[in-house]
């Protein structure tokens, strides 16, 4: 083809093309694929999913999720005529595939889920006003469906693992009616050193007569557990707002059994809060933190203690919109993870909580102390108020009180979010990684390195008739043309440079290049056949073969070299 008729093809359709790539990727982050997560369940409102990592394999993730099945009116006698039921759900490959698990029960809620470092799992739920727990002793593969159950009055349960002993704690608000009448609300917690399989140390630590509602617990390197509370403020009628909640947290440096006097934290507006530790060696080793949104829902904050929870700073800033569901984590190199819904997309403010939401991501890489700018996780909004989601969306304005926010083993922040862009609460997921603020660029060179060293193992290790499911694809097999899997912890590039760089290679004439390709890496090195082609992985990003028909451009090209995943 003449290279005047290339130049008007590439000057008609690369604008048409390029408007509907969205905005350049942000070089602080690198924001993974908005995909969504199929586990059967697409006829029923699938809210309040919770998430927990393998602390030795990435690729391994358990979660919990309720399904509300044709949730109606609550007024009716039937109570609304449907059902809420919980499920637990794992996967083996980064999250492209899960597997459900239903357990049994109508009316069950709050689910939590912890993974020990043994690979059991225990799912904490609420069967009415039961608090009971489920174990699995295969990672999440099959599970026991006969609970443990610690009796009624319960509300709100979390749990957290003591990675030294392989502890288990559980902590809940719990009610019991008094002999005057009244009720008399406290912070529960029990500790198992069995895996979930019995449970000692029962607690119940009672601050004052109003409500009291346990946040999640984190544990120190100490072996301290800190639980952090909510008191739910009585409202007087002629107060012309709601009043604030009041936080405060407890402390326990003998395995569960006694507590320190409750220390203040803050009033906020928010009923539930995220609170996560840094388990890293960095230097904010042991820092806890906690965020907290005002009242009006315009600011999402952090605090922070350095002293296992006898002080707290003053609220640290992380963003400014409509914010809901507040969620926090800290990686393995100490960088705090944030990561809430935000109605600030959607201009009906008369709407209130039931605006149209985006989720959002913010990182702060000192302790809590600032935060790099936010960056848009979700590629399109979703709406609660929905006819297929009836009441269920009512209820959960943001997909319940918490969603999916954890810190994987080599870095990466995993989200796991109740989203109802197709008119109904379903799961979706992403990652995100926080790019070297010295030199991002180097560091995504550097992981598109280890990502070739990948695929070159691939070849290596891997038969031809392996199937890819893990988060980037294998090169071509030389003969076959099947990939194998490779766990890759490289970004794959963006679709516009990919594309930038074939009607390169279009305008110059792609049969004048290399004839040959060999991929070096620090692994080992792979000669792939000539006929290899550019491919679209599952998760949408070009393959890193390199030859044959670009369905880009539709020119047939022999293979070339290759360097960072791409063709050059």
């Amino acid at each position: 083809m003449p290279l005047v008729v290339r130049v008007a093809f590439v000057g008609v359709f690369l604008p048409v093309f390029l408007m509907g790539q969205g905005p350049p990727t942000d070089r602080r982050f690198h924001v993974g694929d908005d995909r969504s997560v199929d586990i059967g369940a697409g006829t029923v409102a699938t809210v309040e999913p919770h998430l927990a990592i393998d602390p030795f394999d990435s690729k391994h993730m358990v979660a919990s999720v309720s399904l509300a099945n044709q949730m109606g009116d609550p007024r009716r006698s039937d109570g609304g005529g449907g059902t809420i039921t919980c499920a637990a759900l794992a996967s083996f490959d980064s999250g492209e595939t899960w597997q459900r698990h239903d357990f049994p029960g109508r009316s069950c809620l709050d689910s939590w889920v912890a993974m020990l470092r043994d690979g059991q799992v225990v799912v904490l739920a609420q069967e009415g006003s039961e608090l009971i727990t489920f174990r699995s002793m295969n990672g999440g593969r099959t599970w026991a469906d006969t609970p443990t159950n610690f009796g009624r009055g319960f509300d709100h349960g979390s749990m957290v693992v003591d990675r030294r002993d392989n502890a288990l704690y559980v902590v809940a608000s719990h009610t019991v009616r008094q002999a005057s009448g009244t009720s008399q609300s406290s912070a529960f917690v029990a500790r198992s050193d069995d895996g979930g399989a019995t449970f000692d140390a029962k607690t119940e630590v009672t601050s004052s007569s109003l409500p009291t509602f346990p946040l999640s617990p984190v544990v120190m390197s100490s072996g301290t557990l800190v639980v952090p509370f909510r008191n739910l403020a009585r409202s007087i009628s002629s107060t012309p707002q709601p009043p604030l909640d009041l936080t405060w947290s407890i402390a326990s440096a003998d395995r569960g059994r006694t507590f320190s006097a409750p220390s203040f934290v803050a009033d906020c507006g928010s009923r539930w809060s995220s609170v996560a530790v840094d388990a890293s060696t960095g230097a904010y080793k042991d820092r806890v933190y906690l965020t907290c949104w005002d009242r009006a829902m315009e600011r999402l904050y952090l605090f922070a203690s350095s002293d296992g929870g006898r002080s707290w700073s003053p609220p640290r800033l992380v963003s400014r919109g409509y914010v809901q569901n507040g969620m926090v984590a800290v990686n393995n190199q100490g960088i705090v993870g944030v990561a809430w819904y935000d109605g600030r997309d959607d201009p009906r403010g008369y709407r209130a909580v039931f605006r149209c939401q985006h989720v959002y991501f913010a990182a702060s890489l000192d302790g809590g102390s600032t935060f790099l700018p936010e960056v848009k996780v979700s590629t399109a909004e979703n709406c609660p108020d929905t006819p297929q989601n009836a009441e269920a969306g009512r209820r959960w304005v943001a997909g319940g009180d918490y969603f999916g926010l954890a810190a994987a083993a080599e870095g990466s922040f995993r989200l796991l979010w109740a989203d109802s862009r197709d008119g109904i609460y379903q799961l979706r997921s992403s990652s995100v990684r926080v790019l070297d603020q010295a030199n991002p660029q180097a560091e995504e060179d550097s992981r598109q390195t280890q990502w070739l060293g990948g695929a070159a193992k691939c070849h290596a290790r891997r038969s031809a008739s392996s199937s890819c499911t893990a988060d980037t694809a294998c090169l071509p097999h030389p003969s076959t043309g099947s990939t194998g899997a490779t766990h890759g912890a490289a970004a794959p590039i963006p679709a516009s440079p990919k594309l930038l760089i074939a009607v390169t290679l279009f305008l110059i004439g792609g049969n004048s290049v290399l004839q040959s390709m060999t991929v070096q890496s620090p692994a080992a090195a792979v000669n792939v056949a000539s006929g290899a082609k550019w491919w679209r992985t599952p998760r949408g990003d070009l393959g890193s073969g390199c030859g044959g028909s670009s369905p880009v451009v539709g020119h047939s090209m022999p293979p070339v070299a290759v360097r960072a995943g791409i063709c050059q």
